[in-house]
């Protein structure tokens, strides 16, 4: 589901919440799971190259200030599930 107010994704299975936030950002994005999940998060450019992996347990934060404004592709895993957003770069 999407809030379009707030631009926060979130996705639910198995009593899990993952949501993403700000979209669009002016750099630092938060990953974050209702549960202890491990997390992976891959953002990939429009020409589908990986630019970023990271991964942590219930939250992730990433400081995105160093690419290019622009359009990515987002991938969050928590081990049960698996969804791509677009992310926006100001």
């Amino acid at each position: 589901s999407s809030d379009l107010t707030t631009g926060v994704e979130t996705l639910d299975q198995h009593n899990s919440s993952i949501s993403f936030y700000p979209n669009p950002t002016n750099g630092v994005i938060n990953i974050k799971s209702s549960n202890n999940d491990k997390l992976t998060i891959t953002v990939y450019n429009m020409l589908g190259e990986k630019v970023l992996f990271a991964e942590g347990y219930e939250t992730i934060t990433q400081n995105l200030s160093d690419f290019k404004s622009g359009i990515y592709l987002i991938n969050i895993s928590n081990g049960y599930n698996n969804f791509t957003e677009r992310l926006v770069l100001k």
